[in-house]
């Protein structure tokens, strides 16, 4: 899901982001990214009222913030693997 820092960019407001990620157990994994969005983090709950209380609870009060949009996977086509390097 890609999150919007569009208020602040800033070493500082990255590590303050990536701070409260990193303590947030759903967070499965986060980058920071170029195109849309500024974080693109990726997240696992049990089911939709779980997403909403991440979403409400942690997501959105984080620092900076100003959106947040979602995709659901619907189905794995291809898992992740090792990188051919």
């Amino acid at each position: 899901m890609p999150l919007d820092a569009v208020d602040r960019h800033s070493d500082e407001t990255a590590a303050a982001i990536a701070e409260r990620l990193g303590a947030t157990p759903e967070v499965v994994c986060a980058h920071i990214v170029s195109g849309e969005g500024d974080v693109l983090a990726e997240v696992a709950v049990a089911d939709l009222a779980a997403y909403e209380r991440l979403l409400f609870g942690t997501l959105l009060g984080l620092p900076h913030v100003s959106d947040v949009r979602s995709n659901f996977v619907l189905r794995t086509i291809k898992p992740p693997g090792p990188l051919p390097v």
